[in-house]
């Protein structure tokens, strides 16, 4: 699982999501940031939490102490909107971002960010709290395996036996001996056409007569289904390729939140 940079849109967070909301907003702030460390020690992603600045100095922000989140407030005249916007210009895409305001997944979406929605977002915080935080979140998980016990090397028969087949001998010089000398070719006369049977049509010729069509003969085909048939021939076939490049990138990182 590679870590992925999760940029979160943080009022907005907190007024769709019913949980959040309360009558103190650094209530709700400091709720979500508690879910979103929580988040971030679980599966080892950068979560970067934005806030509008005004708000904060209206409600008096405190020095903030959450394990695995950045926390950024915008200036006291900028909402956290262009904040956001910029971020995700500055990381080429290569983001998830957290929020339901169009003024940020539109041009979000146009960088090449991975958008979600805040229940979708809060689904994920969800199955999150129910694993265990890691003791040391950072150290790898990886295991090494161990080392496999030594091969004997080969006897001398073997390495022969290696060696004719791996020259494109499929049986050594001393097995049975050959056997195409002594194959005979036969050769089978091809069998001759079958009569036609009484009572059938002869058989339509491969070069179609030049003379006017004729209604009652068998083999008369009108002019309009032949040109349906062109037309339908001349169609571009629909192959469907699956999902597109854009579209196999996103499930790869939503796979991976």
């Amino acid at each position: 699982m590679a870590r992925r940079v999760l940029i979160i849109d943080g009022y907005n967070v907190i007024g769709a999501l019913s949980v959040l909301r309360g009558d103190r907003l650094g209530a709700g702030r400091e709720a979500l940031l508690d879910r979103l460390s929580r988040y971030a020690l679980v599966r080892g992603h950068q979560v970067i939490a934005v806030f509008d600045g005004t708000a904060a100095v209206r409600h008096g922000a405190a020095t903030h102490s959450h394990p695995g989140v950045k926390v950024v407030f915008s200036g006291p005249d900028e909402k956290a909107d262009p904040v956001i916007v910029r971020m995700v210009r500055e990381r080429r895409g290569e983001c998830v971002v957290v929020s339901d305001d169009h003024g940020i997944r539109k041009p979000s979406d146009h960088a090449g960010a991975v958008i979600l929605y805040c229940e979708q977002f809060d689904r994920l915080l969800a199955c999150s709290e129910e694993e265990p935080v890691p003791a040391h979140p950072q150290a790898s998980t990886m295991v090494r395996p161990a080392a496999a016990p030594p091969v004997a090397p080969l006897s001398a028969a073997d390495r022969e036996a290696w060696e004719a087949f791996a020259s494109g001998v499929t049986r050594l010089p001393d097995e049975a001996p050959h056997v195409a000398a002594h194959l005979e070719v036969v050769m089978v006369p091809a069998a001759p056409p079958a009569p036609a049977e009484s009572g059938r049509s002869p058989a339509r010729p491969a070069v179609p007569d030049s003379s006017p069509p004729d209604p009652s003969d068998p083999w008369f085909v009108p002019d309009s289904v032949i040109a349906a048939k062109d037309a339908d021939e001349e169609r571009p076939v629909h192959c469907d390729r699956g999902p597109s490049r854009d579209e196999r990138r996103r499930r790869h990182i939503l796979d991976d939140l």
